[in-house]
């Protein structure tokens, strides 16, 4: 088995597309449900609230 082997341009390309661009695609992609989300400091606080009644019912 030969090890060190030259990598030629093709293999670098799509080595360099998998290690690299893809995740970053993917992590950008992941963003968007993200920026759509609109939260103030009144939703949060109703959101508090609706979770801690939750909370309070289960105990």
């Amino acid at each position: 088995m030969k090890t060190n082997a030259q990598q030629t341009p093709p293999v670098k390309l799509a080595m360099n597309a998998v290690i690299n661009i893809l995740p970053s695609v993917l992590f950008l992609l992941a963003i968007i449900p993200f920026l759509m989300i609109k939260m103030d400091n009144k939703k949060a606080a109703k959101n508090t609230k609706i979770l801690l009644e939750r909370n309070q019912e289960k105990m």
